[in-house]
């Protein structure tokens, strides 16, 4: 059903969440050299936080 799809799609940005959070505490992310991929996963956690944003939202309105 459409509540277990968004549960395990929020599962999977939750999980994709965290990998890029801990990419970004490493430091040498922000060397100059990697700038290209700094800016490439600010992106995606911006990507991946409002994806989240709109799901748990869907996944409220279902169940409330």
């Amino acid at each position: 059903n459409r509540i277990q799809r968004l549960e395990t799609m929020l599962e999977r940005l939750h999980k994709r969440k965290t990998e890029i959070e801990q990419q970004l505490s490493d430091s040498s992310i922000y060397q100059i050299e990697n700038k290209q991929q700094l800016d490439n996963l600010l992106y995606e956690q911006a990507k991946v936080a409002d994806e989240i944003q709109q799901l748990e939202a869907e996944w409220l309105e279902l169940c409330g």
